[in-house]
């Protein structure tokens, strides 16, 4: 596949059909054949770039901080900046001693950290490096030397000495002295154990012990401990969100889903506000009368967000002087701003206003009786604001070894929900809670639980309020693969009748084979109900103290309910039971007096035996009840492909094009090599780029529609913010949603290829529930696990270097002292043992903000510095600075030709979209045209930014260019693909100049090699270790360079493309048109089918255990054999 990796795109053709190239490297683009005149799609601007220039002209004039040594490259004995420009040192005035230029250099270069920014001064503001020397000497090198003094670093020579002079009887030869490198007041190890204890009893996360209900011990640090440095700590508390956002417009977080603002109990919303600028001390409760700024009265139901400003909903209240009650005028919601709000119920109460109620509207969420009183939070929180943050807890179990043998161990990751996806998807922001060998995910969730709840407030130091709060915890969702999610919603599993966690669609074999079964498994069915799965465990609970476990089983089948902890009780209850019953019926020295009597026969000595095990199962259940606390389907193995095809894939994937898709480079013949032990990135890759290469007898036609499915689905789940959810979830009428349709496509093709997968694979009836997932929670991407399961590297370093006498002690302690020193290191607040709050000093505040390697292994990213417009210049050596005409080569066109040609330009890196994007030479991008309104897109062919000392011809210095390749994107999209087509455009207009802050946003796209037959014929060398060889490979060779496909399976920019394209390119289309008939055919072929499978499986099985019988029977044939055989003494 076509690979974009130079800025000429014609470097992979064979000689004879590679295009002329001009003196400049520049391809002489060749006549195509004629062929029919495509029509243009019209193309709409994504509403995110419908601004004005002017936002980013303020953005550019802000200043950033850098760091004065950073990105230096050496090139002949001369230093570049990053952005290529020379770095010319100068002595300058040096005000303490005089120094050689050479010592100066010198102690530059143990610095080891080069940088130049501050050296120049700046040129043009949309490029990056276009500085220009002042010429009037330099004294920032002597200010780095001094500074090096005063932190003391001397000269190298002196550093030496005394270590070169050391003899080698010295006690510490080689070395000059214990303290190696020269530092003061080293404390000893046991010193600095003692320091991280206190420092961490000081914060407060505390590693505390834990009995689980089944008897296991482990340790756990509480999620009230971790989450109070939220609010402790600058680099997250303002990133927290603790009101819901009711804008009702596009979805990209948690607070603006279904189940934050309409299916979550008022009670677990915030339950106060307060105008921190004006009126701090002023609390608003909800359920409390307040009164507005105009004189009016209400109660407060909820507060949230509309637009980024606090608005508060509640009932207009009328107050009627005659009889003292308030009155609700209307049972309609209002809304207003919550700064409206200027006094609270205490302050009505102290101007003496009584406050009751006559009457309430039938259906209000408040009543009389809480509207007159105080809400009880008010006295809990004594003063202080109280606030309440969500939580997304994610279990697993995971090797403790970072070998190949497995040392199992069950975790729980926390994040905190408030936050936005952005920060959740960092490292730095995953919290440990606990590890167990012993102890499974429930009991560990269990013990989590005593944090959270509707009566559990945790206090915190708030360092945005400066002041101490409350807070409450809320479990919001529970991310975890299909097993574990099972085992937290007591469910028997994915290979039960009843497989499905999300509903109660299921049964028998035969029943699933049904035309009702079958097509029930396409839709979700009746939703399990929390209070409906603890019935059915108390209800196993009590079958099983009649000391029968078959009864518990056919109820655990029935139901799809079996809880893992209730599990344990059933079997102690079990044994318990049979062990009663035995002792009180069975036994005869113990049995029951009434049993003894032999006169007592027939229905009569069954009702005894009835009434004692009824007895027998009261006294289990009682005992039950007074217990204490503490008492893949594996992938197939073959291939249908041959190792011929397995190359021919290999080539072809390794030839795609990666601008644009966020992947890490391809290693093609690892992921064909290793298909069965693939991991997420290998996936991602091959959901976006293999469907083009399925070609040529590599796959039918019916997989191939698997592979469109599966590529559509992904691209659609993979949104960032959703627009409009209605229609990306719902069906109104004849429009149908496009995620609907497209989960429909995918299990309208297994149908097809397999009719049973859906009966085994679990995975395919509970995408179906994604809707409703996607509702309540909000965009997909927000609860992926990908980022705890990328933690898991930390925990395995952890365990590996614990003592392994106690692991979850060991390992939590471990952590809650990270914990402890991310909190300190990030300028965080905590009490110390006087009752004040305090932080570290700025040396140790700013030391995670000035050390880039520090943030790294924390998992930080800083925010981007990028602006949108720019363009960044190659280094120095890699400028070649050129004549405009020379530039464009044979892509020259009279419209381009009077574009300041006597000026010389530099060839830059790369510029910045307005999507923040990186778009380098060979980048596919969507940009706005000439005409009003117009967007185009192309191939980007250069980006150039005039050389600054070169004089310009006007007034001001032109600005940097982007010359843009342009093509056609055709308003209709190919048959076999369903992609949009791109073709280039020839004429005049083939190339046009675009501005920087004109890109829009970059794109995908695919050579379409089908079309134009393109194969393996290229041989090249293969590079290893950076070295060419002598071994050769073959590669794509791409016929001609005027039709691609835009890549619609690409997971980057797919919300922004799917609104610049027009609807009729993006509207999916059902695979079946009548899909309730075609799922009956195949139910009625899979009553054919599935009785077969099920006999042959019997007899197969009937086969092995005679096979088994034969042979333990002539086992022992052959030892009696032994036995009679006569010994000879002789």
């Amino acid at each position: 596949m076509f690979a974009l990796l130079t800025s000429s795109a014609h470097c992979d053709l064979p000689e004879k059909q590679r295009p002329k190239v001009g003196s400049t490297g520049i391809p002489i683009i060749p006549a195509v054949p004629a062929q029919e005149p495509a029509v243009a799609a019209n193309l709409s601007l994504a509403a995110r770039f419908d601004t004005s220039d002017s936002e980013s002209e303020d953005a550019q004039d802000s200043e950033v901080d850098r760091d004065p040594f950073d990105q230096i490259d050496i090139a002949d004995d001369h230093y570049f900046d990053a952005n290529g420009v020379e770095i010319e040192f100068s002595a300058g005035a040096i005000p303490t001693a005089d120094k050689s230029h050479d010592q100066l250099y010198q102690q530059m270069d143990d610095l080891r950290h080069y940088d130049h920014c501050i050296l120049g001064e700046e040129g043009n503001p949309r490029v990056e490096g276009t500085g220009e020397s002042s010429g009037t000497g330099d004294p920032t090198i002597a200010d780095i030397v001094a500074q090096m003094h005063a932190l003391g670093l001397e000269e190298e020579d002196d550093v030496y000495e005394d270590e070169t002079a050391a003899e080698e009887e010295e006690g510490w030869f080689p070395h000059g002295s214990k303290t190696e490198c020269g530092a003061r007041n080293v404390p000893s190890f046991a010193a600095l154990r003692k320091k991280q204890k206190q420092l961490a009893q000081d914060v407060g996360i505390e590693t505390k012990n834990h009995t689980s209900p089944l008897g296991n011990e482990f340790f756990m640090n509480g999620p009230a401990d971790l989450f109070k440095l939220d609010f402790a700590n600058p680099l997250v508390r303002d990133a927290l969100e603790l009101y819901p956002d009711l804008t009702c417009a596009s979805v990209s977080e948690f607070w603006q889903a279904g189940k934050w603002i309409h299916d979550s109990d008022l009670s677990d919303l915030t339950p106060m506000w307060a105008n921190f600028d004006t009126a701090p001390h002023r609390h608003f409760y909800v359920n409390e009368i307040a009164q507005l700024r105009d004189g009016r009265f209400g109660i407060p139901l909820r507060y949230g967000k509309v637009g980024g400003v606090e608005v508060v909903e509640f009932f207009e209240v009328v107050f009627y002087e005659a009889t003292s009650t308030f009155v609700i005028r209307s049972d309609a919601i209002m809304q207003i701003e919550a700064r409206n709000l200027t006094k609270n119920m205490l302050d009505l109460e102290a101007e003496g206003l009584p406050v009751t109620f006559e009457s309430l509207p039938t259906g209000a969420n408040v009543t009389a009786q809480t509207s007159s009183r105080l809400h009880p939070v008010r006295k809990i929180a004594n003063g202080r604001p109280a606030f309440i943050v969500r939580m997304m807890p994610w279990s697993d179990d995971v090797s403790g070894n970072r070998s190949k043998q497995y040392n199992p161990h069950t975790n729980v990751y926390l994040a905190n929900a408030s936050l936005p996806h952005q920060k959740l998807q960092q490292e730095y922001f995953v919290r440990f809670c606990s590890t167990s060998p012993h102890a499974s995910s429930s009991e560990q969730l269990h013990a989590m639980s005593k944090d959270v709840g509707p009566d559990r407030w945790h206090s915190a130091f708030d360092c945005q309020l400066q002041q101490e709060i409350i807070f409450r915890i809320i479990t919001h969702v529970l991310p975890a693969d299909n097993p574990q999610q099972s085992e937290t919603c007591s469910h028997i599993g994915l290979k039960g009748n009843q497989f499905c966690r999300h509903c109660d669609v299921g049964g028998t074999d035969k029943h699933k084979e049904t035309e009702g079964g079958y097509e029930a498994m396409y839709s979700p069915g009746t939703p399990r109900e929390v209070s409906a799965t603890v019935e059915a465990i108390e209800i196993q609970l009590f079958t099983a103290c009649l000391g029968a476990g078959e009864p518990v089983k056919v109820l655990q089948t029935d139901t799809g309910i079996k809880d893992k902890t209730a599990q344990y009780w059933i079997d102690q209850a079990l044994l318990r039971a049979s062990e009663l019953k035995r002792q009180h019926i069975t036994d005869p020295i113990t049995k029951d007096t009434r049993l003894k009597d032999r006169k007592l026969k027939g229905d009569a000595r069954e009702a005894v035996k009835t009434e004692i095990a009824l007895a027998v199962q009261k006294e289990v259940y009682s005992w039950l009840l007074q217990q204490p606390e503490k008492s893949y389907e594996l992938l197939e193995l073959d291939s249908p492909w041959d190792k011929i095809q397995d190359r021919l894939f290999a080539t072809r994937l390794q030839a795609s094009s990666i601008d644009g898709l966020s992947i890490p480079p391809i290693r093609a013949q690892y992921i064909v090599q290793y298909k069965n032990g693939l991991i997420g990135k290998h996936f991602k890759t091959l959901q976006q780029l293999g469907v083009f290469h399925l070609h040529e007898g590599l796959c039918s036609e019916l997989i191939l529609d698997l592979w469109k499915a599966t590529g559509e689905l992904g691209a659609m789940l993979w949104f960032h913010t959703i627009k409009n959810m209605d229609l990306y979830l719902y069906q109104h009428g004849t429009l149908q949603a496009d995620l609907t349709v497209l989960i429909a496509n995918l299990l309208d093709v297994w149908s097809v290829i397999d009719p049973s997968r859906i009966l085994f694979k679990s995975k395919l009836h509970i995408i179906v529930h994604l809707v409703d997932a996607i509702r309540r929670f909000g965009p997909a991407v927000l609860y992926s696990t990908e980022i705890f399961e990328c933690w898991n590297a930390i925990f395995r370093l952890c365990s590996v270097l614990s003592n392994h006498h106690a692991p979850s002690l060991d390992i939590g302690i471990t952590l809650a002292d990270m914990e402890r020193f991310k909190h300190q290191i990030s300028g965080g607040w905590w009490k110390n043992t006087a009752g004040s709050f305090v932080r570290g000093g700025e040396h140790v505040r700013s030391f995670l903000r000035q050390n880039p390697m520090l943030q790294r292994r924390l998992g930080w990213v800083e925010p981007s510095k990028l602006i949108a417009g720019t363009v960044k210049l190659c280094s120095k050596p890699k400028q070649n600075p050129t004549k405009w005409k020379d530039i464009l080569a044979d892509l020259t066109t009279p419209q381009l030709l009077g574009h300041h040609p006597d000026l010389i330009w530099h060839h830059c890196h790369h510029v910045v979209s307005r999507s923040m994007d990186i778009c380098r030479s060979g980048s596919w991008i969507f940009f706005q045209g000439t005409a009003e309104n117009s967007i185009d897109c192309g191939r980007i062919f250069k980006i150039l930014a005039p050389a600054a000392d070169t004089p310009a011809t006007g007034s001001a210095s032109p600005d940097p260019v982007v010359v843009v390749e342009r093509f056609l994107l055709q308003n209709t999209n190919d048959e076999r693909l369903n992609m949009p087509i791109l073709t280039r455009i020839l004429g005049d207009t083939a190339t046009c100049i675009a501005r920087p802050d004109a890109i829009l946003f970059l794109f995908n796209a695919q050579h379409d090699c089908a079309h134009g037959k393109c194969g393996p014929t290229g041989v090249r060398n293969v590079r290893q270790e950076r070295i060419l060889t002598s071994r050769q490979e073959k590669y794509i060779v791409h016929t001609d360079d005027s039709r691609f496909f835009l890549n619609m399976h690409a997971l980057h920019n797919a919300d922004i493309i799917r609104e610049t394209l027009p609807r009729s390119q993006t509207k999916p289309i059902p695979y079946f048109a009548d899909r309730k008939s075609e799922h009956a055919r195949s139910a009625a072929a899979l009553r054919v089918t599935g009785p077969a499978k099920r006999a042959a499986s019997a007899a197969k099985s009937a086969a092995t255990r005679l096979r088994s019988k034969e042979l333990r029977e002539g086992v022992a044939a052959a030892g009696r054999a032994e036995e009679t055989v006569p010994v000879n003494i002789s």
